[in-house]
C-alpha cells in the first residue's frame, strides 16, 4: 500500500519523512512536494488549485504500479487530496482505498474569515506563529522567514480563493478526518466531510492545535496502520506523552 502524503500551506514533504519509521513495511509513505516547495524549490510556484492538482496528478500517476494506495493530506493538503480524487477518477485511473483528511473543514462548508493572504508580512507571521506553524527557532531567522513568506502567502491565496464544486458525485472510498481539538475549525465544519462520500467516515480528535501532526505523528502512524493494514477503524484510546491523548469520536 502506497500512502501519498500531501503537505499543508507553506510546508514540504519533510514533514512526513519520519512516518515510515512508525509504519509497517506494508505501508510505504510517498511524500510529495508542491512546485516551489521543498525538493522542488527551484520551480515556479503554482498559482491556482487547478495547477496544483494537475501537477501532482501527473507526478502521482507515475508511481502507479497496480498497488493499492491512499492519500493523507493536512490542511491545504486535505483539499488537494479531495480534488486529486476527482482528477484521478475523471481520467479513469484506480481510485484510492482510503483518504485521511487532516486539519481542514470540509470544502462544502462556508467559512467566513479575513483572507490571510491579504495580511501584511508582520500580520501573516503572527497568524502562522499563533497557529503553531512557525517554531521559535524559525522566528529568529529573519532571512529564512522572508524566504518562506511568499510561499506561505501564495498557498493561502490558492486555498482561500478555491471554489468548491457541489455538482460532482460523492466519493466512493472510506475516509478518516483528523483534527486538533485546540484548532479553530468547528466540529460542524469537520462533520461536513461525511456528506461527501458514500464510504464510512471516522473522526479522530487530537489534543493539539492546527499543527498537531508535528507532535502526534507516531500515533497518527499507528492509526494509519490500523486502518490500512487491517482495514478496520481503530477502537482504542492511545495514551500520548504526559496527560495528552487522542480521542476517537463519531460524527
Amino acid at each position: 500500500m502506497k500512502l501519498f502524503c500531501i503537505p499543508y500551506a507553506g510546508g514540504s514533504s519533510t514533514v512526513y519523512y519520519k512516518w515510515n519509521n512508525y509504519l509497517p513495511e506494508t505501508v510505504n509513505v510517498v511524500p510529495v512536494d508542491y512546485k516551489g516547495h521543498g525538493r522542488r524549490f527551484a520551480e515556479e510556484l503554482s498559482l491556482t488549485m487547478e495547477d496544483v492538482v494537475e501537477d501532482l496528478f501527473h507526478r502521482i500517476i507515475q508511481n502507479f504500479d497496480g498497488e493499492e494506495y491512499s492519500f493523507y493530506g493536512h490542511s491545504m493538503g486535505s483539499i488537494v487530496a479531495y480534488e486529486l480524487y476527482y482528477k484521478i477518477r475523471e481520467n479513469g485511473f484506480k481510485e484510492p482505498e482510503h483518504i485521511f483528511f487532516s486539519g481542514h473543514a470540509s470544502p462544502n462548508c462556508s467559512v467566513s474569515a479575513e483572507p490571510k493572504y491579504k495580511l501584511s508580512d508582520e500580520e501573516l507571521i503572527h497568524v502562522v506563529a499563533k497557529m503553531g506553524g512557525m517554531p521559535e527557532a524559525v522566528l529568529k531567522e529573519e532571512k529564512l522567514i522572508r524566504t518562506m513568506l511568499p510561499i506561505i502567502r501564495n498557498d493561502f491565496r490558492i486555498i482561500e480563493t478555491y471554489q468548491y464544486l457541489g455538482s460532482r458525485k460523492k466519493m466512493n472510498c472510506p475516509i478518516s478526518v483528523l483534527y486538533g481539538v485546540r484548532d479553530n475549525v468547528s466540529v460542524d465544519n469537520l462533520r461536513g466531510w461525511s456528506k461527501l462520500t458514500t464510504g464510512k467516515s471516522s473522526y479522530y480528535g487530537f489534543d493539539g492545535n492546527h499543527f498537531f501532526i508535528n507532535e502526534y505523528y507516531p500515533m497518527i502512524s499507528k492509526l494509519i496502520a490500523k486502518t490500512l493494514v487491517t482495514k478496520q477503524m481503530p477502537r482504542l484510546r492511545y495514551a500520548a506523552s504526559g496527560n495528552s491523548q487522542y480521542i476517537l469520536q463519531s460524527p
